[in-house]
């Protein structure tokens, strides 16, 4: 089952590729066999603190076989015996329906506004832009670990042609982005 609270730390600000440093800092969690209706609390509470300001990158890794939904895709009927809420996790984002769960990392940022690690006006970022901006950091990630991973637009981060991450992006109806 789920571990009782999520793990937290802390990443000090440090020169961003365009401002120089983050708005504040970074709160990290990490969370361990999380339910599916545990993942959704917990992308609304990161939500919450985005609106009051708060930075965070979240990991988790849910548990069982779970299908993830856009956050306008209707869930199909749970098998009988079932908890739907067990067996769907509806992202805060947009997208296509994807296979997670066990084997899967979950990795959500969220912010207090799209521009948040790249510019103190909210505006400097339009949405067609955040997907490109943020996901250069994953990119950078995979190269230290020995991997040239590719962006080439919409929904996929590849490597050597095959889809290794699912990308994706949200904002909340004040304003506050979820990738």
């Amino acid at each position: 089952m789920a571990t009782d609270e999520p793990r937290f730390g802390t990443a000090s600000p440090r020169e961003s590729f365009l401002t120089g440093e983050l708005p504040g800092q970074l709160l990290v969690s990490w969370q361990d066999d999380v339910s599916a209706a545990e993942q959704i609390r917990h992308d609304q509470e990161c939500l919450r603190e985005a609106a009051q300001g708060i930075l965070r990158l979240h990991v988790s890794r849910l548990y069982g076989p779970v299908l993830s939904l856009g956050q306008r895709q209707a869930p199909p009927p749970a098998p009988p015996g079932v908890d739907a809420r067990q067996t769907y996790y509806i992202r805060a984002t947009g997208g296509r329906a994807l296979v997670c769960g066990a084997g899967f990392l979950l990795v959500t940022l969220t912010l207090p506004h799209r521009a948040a690690l790249v510019a103190s006006d909210a505006g400097a970022l339009r949405p067609e832009q955040v997907m490109n901006r943020y996901v250069r950091g994953f990119l950078q990630a995979c190269r230290a670990l020995g991997f040239e991973a590719i962006y080439p637009g919409l929904d996929f981060v590849t490597f050597q042609r095959k889809a290794i991450a699912h990308v994706s992006f949200g904002e909340s109806a004040l304003g506050e982005p979820v990738l």
